[in-house]
């Protein structure tokens, strides 16, 4: 990596882990791996590390569902005073989650430069019912990366996106003036063509 000249960003510990958790060992995990994450994100002179939002669709009761959000809320501002002075931006990546409300609600009451948005396009695919284009106008101005992937909105298999997906999501960006670092989330034979693919159809982003 010291001769890498390129931008870096690191997937942070995800499995297990639950930072909106009501049982102080759990947190206590959370925060351990996280940390963690964070340290050896610095050692590669990455300047983004990504964590799962952790939030669970599947919690239907508003008053727990909150309490969750507002523990996660907690976690993340007392997270941050230990990491105010390296230069390091934590995104919150999307996973299960069904909309962009609470993640929006996360980013917004954590209210922090630190903390952006990572847009997981093939995950709003496979877990959600809404289009890219109301995840895209709800989160706008906090996505600052992109975890680009497709799928048939049955399941995550990180499928290679056609042209003409490209061209869709490229249109919402540009029309919104969004600008967001774009990473490869898909297997393929030929990297360099394939980003070649990519670039062209993103002509205004930074891939």
């Amino acid at each position: 990596m010291k001769k890498y000249k390129g931008l870096v960003s690191l997937h942070g510990s995800a499995f297990d882990l639950n930072p909106g958790s009501t049982d102080k060992k759990v947190i206590e995990v959370t925060r351990y791996r996280y940390l963690q994450s964070i340290e050896i994100a610095k050692k590669l002179g990455a300047l983004y590390v990504v964590f799962h939002s952790q939030i669970n669709p599947l919690l239907k009761v508003p008053r727990i569902r909150q309490m969750k959000l507002n523990n996660q809320i907690k976690f993340w501002q007392d997270l941050l005073e230990e990491l105010h002075d390296i230069n390091l931006t934590i995104l919150l990546e999307n996973e299960y989650d069904d909309n962009y409300k609470d993640l929006l609600y996360l980013i917004e009451n954590i209210d922090s430069e630190q903390v952006r948005v990572c847009l997981d396009i093939g995950h709003a695919l496979a877990y959600s019912k809404l289009t890219l284009k109301e995840w895209i106008i709800g989160l706008k101005s906090h996505i600052e990366y992109i975890h680009l992937h497709w799928n048939n909105r049955q399941n995550d298999s990180h499928s290679i996106p056609s042209d003409e997906e490209l061209d869709l999501l490229s249109e919402i960006l540009i029309e919104n003036d969004i600008t967001p670092i774009i990473t490869l989330e898909y297997r393929v034979d030929d990297i360099v063509k394939e980003v070649n693919r990519v670039r062209k159809a993103f002509d205004k982003t930074i891939i």
